[in-house]
């Protein structure tokens, strides 16, 4: 998954593994620890509405007493998970890493974080790993959910409404890229103004395993968006396989 070829399709020449690291020397000759990439798992689920407002609340087994839960179809299996990952098609793939980038402080590293953050000043890089499967297609869709309930404390902030522009990456970032180190990419896809309650597919490619890939989101029209990236409801950047 790379370069746009025609039409909504794109594709690659790198070669990645799942157990490839990433290990930089920095100019005074120290190493940087081995990279481990790391799987977002629905494990991260929003509170549940008040009494009042759920409907059908479905259990999550605690894996500590009742064994492992996992969504069939689940690209992470043993985790608590809700039944069905709402919003999200399963089988999908979550990010391995999510790396902020400041381009008002360009050497600046800010390192892997669950909370993407899309502004004027600041964008943000996704890494995903995509895994041996019998998957034919790759859609890369960018989910948010509707309004949460007031009595808890949102996942995301909206200060400024707007778009979102997503580049494919002309090689993987690490935790340790900065908006000076980041490469440069191609623009996949864009949503002019992102609406909550909606999931948008940005764009459509084949699927070709064993690709590390990285995504760049980037401010439209004046976006100022933070988000804590989760599944359940889905919010973020993810692959949809099929």
């Amino acid at each position: 998954m790379a370069t746009p070829t025609s039409g909504s399709t794109w594709s690659t020449s790198r070669s990645t593994t799942a157990t490839a690291s990433s290990s930089q020397t920095s100019a005074s000759g120290s190493i940087f620890p081995t990279l481990t990439l790391r799987p977002m798992s629905s494990v991260f689920v929003w509170p549940t509405p008040r009494p009042s407002l759920a409907v059908n609340t479905p259990t999550i087994k605690s894996p500590a007493i009742n064994g492992p839960a996992s969504t069939p179809g689940s690209m992470f299996p043993g985790f608590p998970q809700l039944d069905q990952p709402r919003g999200l098609t399963p089988p999908f793939i979550a990010p391995n890493l999510i790396v902020p980038i400041d381009s008002s402080d360009p050497s600046k590293v800010i390192g892997d974080s669950y909370t993407a953050q899309v502004s004027p000043t600041r964008s943000t890089l996704f890494v995903f790993y995509v895994a041996p499967s019998s998957a034919n297609t790759c859609n890369l869709v960018f989910a948010i959910p509707p309004a949460f309930d007031p009595t808890y404390i949102a996942p995301m902030q909206i200060n400024s409404p707007g778009g979102i522009s997503i580049s494919l990456l002309d090689k993987p970032a690490t935790v340790r890229t900065s908006a000076s180190s980041a490469a440069g990419g191609t623009t996949v896809g864009a949503v002019p103004a992102l609406q909550p309650g909606n999931k948008y597919t940005i764009a459509s490619a084949p699927y070709e395993a064993g690709q590390q890939v990285s995504y760049k989101a980037d401010s439209l029209n004046g976006l100022d968006l933070s988000f804590f990236q989760m599944t359940s409801p889905a919010l973020g950047l993810f692959i949809e396989t099929t």
